[in-house]
């Protein structure tokens, strides 16, 4: 019986690494080899790898000469450079070029590279069963249940992007710093990796934006209750700016509004990560940024109020204009997807300053519960 199971092509010329790459990883997974670049280019449409394993150094083609080549015949396959070089410029080389999945330095550790294999095949099994199922949800299924899906799907993309966003702007903010302190090739190396974290959130920016719509095709209303939210955000966050400041939450309400969690968290989470900045500027360890949540009644209210150095009157007015940012390395693009994801959904957004105390309010319609 053939082995269905997703490959990976471990590709190196010494025939002792391939060996040993066998022995240690052939018992859980499928791995095939070979001894050069051009190898295994000319074997990839035959063996249709799920993960590509590339020594950098090699005669001929380099590990991200071969990962560029195969990111344009096998966009699915996730690829992984492994070098025994300590080579920044090579890392980011393979990084632009081909870009990996992950970077490992030789000897590797055993356990580490397993796992991250595990890891890799599992998310290429997940993309090609999404895949499949796009392709039979435009061929079999009804419009209506289609969009119902589509929803749905929405719905659980928008809860990732959440985490992706949190996650390259927290990456944005540690390269500006790391780039203030390095100097020569390295600094090179550094904006361009601040380039591609700018990139990535440009990149969610447009996920959004498309969730959005999917929801909005989907015919029923997506909805929250901030309570829950703010209480999420506020655990998330937390670790991310202990070191300038404390998250406190006040107020109570088991209101809900017409938003998905995923959508207001992401706009809490530009504007709280906004707020903990500017207290992070002003070189404070001892900054507060309460939440608070208000019932109005016909409306909620979540008030975001920091004691930072306050917004000067000249920018307040330009703070949610598209790529507009005064922070060094920023992308300009929070501020500006939180007030179209608080219109999408009926809201609008606050801002007042003055120095040492700002408030941002996002005003969203409560949900009559019948």
């Amino acid at each position: 019986m053939s082995d269905t199971r997703p490959l990976i092509l471990y590709v190196d010329d010494e025939e002792a690494n391939r060996q040993t790459f066998r022995f240690l990883y052939e018992e859980q997974l499928r791995v095939a080899v070979a001894s050069s670049g051009e190898e295994a280019l000319a074997r990839l449409d035959e063996l249709d790898p799920a993960v590509l394993v590339a020594d950098q150094r090699m005669p001929g083609m380099s590990g991200s000469e071969l990962c560029a080549q195969v990111r344009m015949r096998k966009p699915d396959t996730l690829r992984i450079i492994l070098t025994a070089y300590a080579d920044v410029n090579a890392a980011v080389d393979a990084i632009n070029r081909g870009a990996v999945h992950a970077y490992f330095h030789k000897p590797y550790n055993e356990e580490e590279l397993r796992n991250r294999l595990s890891d890799a095949v599992a998310l290429f099994v997940a993309r090609r069963e999404v895949a499949a199922l796009e392709e039979r949800l435009i061929r079999d299924v009804p419009e209506r249940v289609a969009r119902a899906m589509a929803a749905e799907i929405a719905h659980e993309l928008g809860n990732v992007l959440t985490g992706l966003g949190l996650s390259a702007q927290v990456l944005g903010d540690e390269l500006t710093k790391i780039r203030a302190s390095v100097s020569g090739p390295v600094s090179g190396a550094v904006e361009r990796c601040i380039e591609r974290s700018d990139h990535v959130i440009a990149c969610v920016e447009q996920l959004v934006g498309f969730t959005q719509r999917l929801r909005s095709d989907g015919g029923g209303m997506e909805r929250c209750e901030p309570q829950k939210v703010l209480r999420s955000t506020a655990r998330l966050l937390e670790p991310r700016v202990r070191q300038a400041c404390a998250i406190v939450l006040r107020g109570e309400s088991e209101a809900t509004v017409p938003m998905a969690a995923s959508a207001l968290g992401q706009v809490l989470i530009n504007v709280v990560l906004n707020a903990a900045q500017a207290i992070e500027r002003s070189e404070r360890e001892d900054g507060l940024i309460e939440l608070v949540l208000e019932d109005a009644g016909h409306e909620i209210a979540i008030h975001v109020i920091d004691d930072g150095p306050g917004i000067p009157a000249a920018l307040l007015a330009r703070i949610f204009e598209p790529r507009f940012t005064t922070r060094d390395g920023g992308s300009g693009l929070g501020l500006d997807l939180t007030r179209r994801l608080v219109e999408d959904a009926g809201g609008r957004v606050e801002v007042s300053s003055v120095p040492g105390r700002t408030e941002m309010i996002v005003r969203l319609p409560r949900v009559n519960e019948t």
